[in-house]
């Protein structure tokens, strides 16, 4: 990829990116009593932060196939917010979920989700562009 290729694909993530939901204000204040009244593993806590903002990032449906399900609950759990409220369920940036590439060429993409059809680099993020084919 050339200087010139890299900055339009800069350029549309960029674009993207303002459609983004924002952690409201309300959510950092539930995630703050939260934390006051938490006890448990620090990593545990601070994955489930940065879970909640990719699937900002991504979309709640792509999250179910990135992460666990159950892991998600435990999250929201921890956290005190839903993943899915007012969030898409395809978020601006899923085009660089390699999973969510593969998962969307399935007739259905629940099969993914439940783990029962399996994906390849599952967790695994490229650059999102439309000529990057995933691994089946």
């Amino acid at each position: 990829m050339n200087n010139e290729e890299m900055e339009l694909v800069v350029r549309e993530m960029v674009e993207d990116s303002r459609d983004i939901v924002p952690i409201t204000p309300a959510e950092i204040e539930r995630i703050k009593q939260k934390f006051v009244l938490y006890e448990g593993h620090f990593d545990s806590f601070s994955n489930a932060i940065g879970a909640l903002f990719i699937t900002r990032l991504i979309g709640w449906k792509v999250a179910l196939i990135v992460y666990d399900p159950g892991t998600i609950k435990r999250y929201e759990k921890e956290l005190g917010v839903s993943f899915r409220e007012g969030v898409p369920e395809v978020g601006p940036l899923a085009r660089k979920s390699v999973a969510w590439k593969v998962a969307s060429k399935l007739r259905d993409v629940w099969r993914a989700v439940t783990r029962n059809e399996s994906v390849k680099d599952r967790k695994r993020l490229d650059l999102g562009l439309e000529t990057q084919e995933p691994v089946p």
